[in-house]
């Protein structure tokens, strides 16, 4: 039988790279990188939505309601999105609402350890100062820890 002249899936690939070389070590090499060339796709050909840019610019001019509204929309349509959460955490937080804001930094550590920690949002809410009204919280402290 011939073979079909289009592109085969990758595990077609991985597969036939497995029989022709017959060496297990360079078929899971082959299945690792592409494995990593398909998070990288992923997790950095994310574009970010127009109501998240227009947020950043609420925030620079300390509209921190309005960039609440556009993060809670953000969220709405994507539950799984680690910085509208993050974005929405220093919102509340320079609001004064720490409560608020501590679950949802709490959702942004969560998203950003399922997802590897892309975004890296421990360092980030250690080292930003939009986070200072929340960091004297022992509720903090401890999340801070379980995130470590």
């Amino acid at each position: 039988m011939k073979e079909a002249g289009y592109a085969r899936p990758l595990f077609f690939f991985w597969y036939g790279a497995m029989r022709k070389q017959g060496s297990m070590i360079v078929a899971l090499g082959l299945l690792l990188v592409m494995t990593a060339i398909v998070i990288v796709v992923v997790v950095f050909n994310r574009k970010e939505p127009d109501v998240v840019l227009q947020g950043v610019d609420y925030y620079n001019q300390k509209k921190y309601e309005s960039q609440l509204d556009d993060c809670l929309k953000v969220i709405s349509e994507d539950p799984n999105y680690t910085i509208a959460y993050y974005n929405a955490a220093c919102c509340y937080a320079q609001l004064s609402q720490s409560g608020k804001a501590l679950e949802m930094l709490e959702q942004a550590l969560i998203l950003d350890r399922n997802e590897g920690r892309a975004y890296g949002m421990r360092e980030s809410a250690e080292k930003d100062p939009e986070l200072d009204p929340v960091k004297g919280n022992p509720a903090y402290v401890l999340m801070m820890e379980r995130y470590r």
